[in-house]
């Protein structure tokens, strides 16, 4: 009830300062803050004096990347690590501020004292017996997002934070290699072909192992994207379920596919 009449107030003061005639130009809109961010990125196994020799040297001299952060944000000179320097181990430290003795994750692999004696489990997906950054971010109210961190793994809502990509325990399926016969490729296709060139479109089954669904039909297409006058394909395309249109693939790219 007070939003609607908080509503009703401003739309009757916006109207009644309409009805005046204008004398002095109107103030401008004060601005807005920026949102503030907070971005931490780890590189996994670059140790700190590789990794200012790369920004000296200028191998990682990318506007949009690592050398940029450095400049406009907050750069460690060394960290120290706790014992054992182990993936696993170091991420979930730096996620919690506490020690291996307190997070529970000791070792990239381990045994628990209440398994059976050979059964060890993986400090990746272990539980985390302190809070995390993301955890904390969350619980006041922010939104958050983690991007292949180990311990946010999306197995509970503990562990993951508003969006991202999950540390991978082990990928659905193998990687392999497709090959495409374009004798057995069909040519109806939604993106228009130049030169002359005829399109070349395959639908095939992607199999997406332990998932739910086991598999979705994914249907790829190249064309001769460019009209220059030289027949060649240079564009390819992937649709997927519910998609409306083909989503053209960059050279080299990859896409998500989601169930």
């Amino acid at each position: 009830m007070r939003r609607t009449v908080l509503r009703a107030v401003s739309l009757s003061v916006f109207l009644a300062t309409a009805l005046i005639p204008a004398c002095k130009s109107a103030a401008p809109p004060p601005k807005r803050a920026a949102a503030r961010r907070l971005v931490l990125v780890s590189h996994d196994g670059v140790g700190a004096d590789l990794a200012w020799g790369w920004l000296a040297d200028g191998v990682a001299a990318e506007p949009d990347g690592i050398s940029s952060m450095v400049a406009k944000g907050f750069a460690a000179r060394r960290v120290r690590m706790v014992d054992p320097t182990l993936t696993a181990v170091n991420h979930i430290s730096l996620a919690t501020g506490a020690e291996p003795g307190t997070t529970g994750i000791v070792c990239n692999y381990f045994h628990m004292v209440d398994r059976p004696i050979g059964e060890g489990i993986s400090g990746f997906s272990a539980p985390i017996h302190a809070e995390t950054l993301w955890q904390a971010a969350r619980r006041q109210g922010k939104r958050v997002g983690v991007l292949t961190w180990p311990g946010a793994d999306g197995t509970s809502a503990a562990r993951r934070g508003d969006f991202g990509l999950i540390w991978p325990s082990r990928p659905l399926v193998r990687s392999a290699i497709l090959e495409l016969d374009p004798a057995a490729a069909g040519h109806r296709s939604a993106l228009p072909s130049a030169d002359g060139v005829e399109p070349l479109v395959w639908t095939v089954s992607v199999e997406l192992g332990r998932a739910k669904p086991s598999s979705i039909p994914v249907t790829l297409t190249v064309v001769d994207g460019t009209d220059d006058g030289v027949a060649a394909y240079d564009t390819a395309a992937v649709t997927l379920p519910g998609d409306s249109a083909p989503k053209i693939l960059d050279r080299n790219g990859w896409f998500a596919a989601s169930t």
